[in-house]
């Protein structure tokens, strides 16, 4: 694709949450030649 820029949404897990499950965002940042713009997002029950 062509494209100017990644945005992606993250839940911004932390410790064991984010070991178990690991962040898609975090890969494709890492994986990316692309700039990206990544917003966290936080459920209601953390609001």
């Amino acid at each position: 694709m062509k494209v100017d820029i990644i945005v992606m949404g993250t839940h911004s897990r932390q410790g064991l949450a984010k070991i178990l499950l690991g962040s898609v965002a975090e890969k494709v940042l890492d994986n990316s030649p692309m700039p990206m713009f990544i917003i966290p997002t936080k459920s209601l029950e953390d609001r």
